[in-house]
């Protein structure tokens, strides 16, 4: 089978990838999946930063990546994302200091 990344990027609503055993890092290019608005890979071994392009998912209101070996900052950017209603981020190692998190509160 054949993916047409255009066909992918202009009706991809939701991608849900929980407990699979996944591995490596988050791609860049999954800023490119502008109709995604469920995003769920949690309990998985995905390690490395949040890409910077997770922001340009303006459509997104689901984020989970709990559960994983994510580590590094988390995105300002994230809390400015308008539709983001759910974000689960627990269970990782990001980097926190007590000023970080201010925007989820």
């Amino acid at each position: 089978m054949v993916w047409d990344s255009n066909k992918l990027r202009k009706y991809l609503g939701g991608l849900v990838l929980n407990e699979n055993n996944l591995s490596g890092t988050l791609p860049p290019e999954i800023g490119n999946l502008s109709e995604l608005d469920y995003l769920a890979l949690s309990k998985n071994f995905i390690s490395g930063n949040l890409p910077s392009e997770l922001s340009q998912l303006e459509k997104l209101e689901y984020l989970h990546l709990d559960d994983n070996l994510l580590n590094g900052p988390i995105l300002s950017d994230i809390g400015m994302m308008s539709n983001l209603k759910i974000i689960r981020l627990n269970n990782n190692l990001f980097f926190r200091d007590k000023y970080q998190l201010h925007w989820v509160t």
